[in-house]
């Protein structure tokens, strides 16, 4: 399955079961996928694709966040 074929749904939710697999609590694991998921949202109004990111785009999304 390629990237491209995989919501950003299913994307936050594998996040949440990889944190929950390294000890991370259900609380804060759910909260770092809240975070990814604003972030996911920014790449989507932007029209950037996940794989397209780059390092510009984190900054301007964090910028924004400020």
């Amino acid at each position: 399955m390629c990237s491209a074929d995989v919501s950003h749904e299913q994307w936050l939710s594998r996040l949440v079961d990889h944190l929950q697999k390294e000890r991370y609590r259900l609380k804060v694991a759910r909260r770092w996928a809240a975070s990814a998921g604003r972030f996911l949202a920014y790449l989507t109004t932007r029209g950037t694709r996940v794989e397209a990111a780059q390092a510009s785009d984190i900054a301007g999304y964090v910028k924004g966040e400020r």
